[in-house]
């Protein structure tokens, strides 16, 4: 039996992203922006990040068919949700840049 201190020495440290000081200095409007950059960028995604930043959103109100009703959109949320993202991942790869995000 593995004891539990030898586990947490072989385990890896947490991914932090780099620090960015424009992002220090960013105006509260574009606290959110920035949270969701900070948020996004785990994997040298920096580029990533920013794409899906700036699409993702709009890719998830998309899939939104039209003249649906509260009950419906919510019993849709989770598929919505994953063709903004299957969306976002699409357009980014044929971009042909190596990065990604979480």
């Amino acid at each position: 039996m593995t004891k539990p201190s030898a586990l947490r020495s072989s385990a890896r440290p947490p991914l932090v992203p780099p620090r960015n000081p424009d992002w220090s200095r960013a105006p509260r409007q574009k606290s959110r922006e920035a949270f969701a950059l900070r948020s996004l960028m785990a994997h040298n995604g920096v580029s990533a990040a920013v794409f899906t930043k700036d699409h993702l959103f709009d890719h998830v109100m998309s899939a939104i068919p039209h003249g649906i009703g509260r009950d419906e959109w919510l019993q849709e949320l989770l598929g919505l949700l994953v063709a903004g993202f299957v969306k976002t991942d699409i357009d980014f790869q044929r971009r042909g840049e190596v990065s990604g995000t979480t």
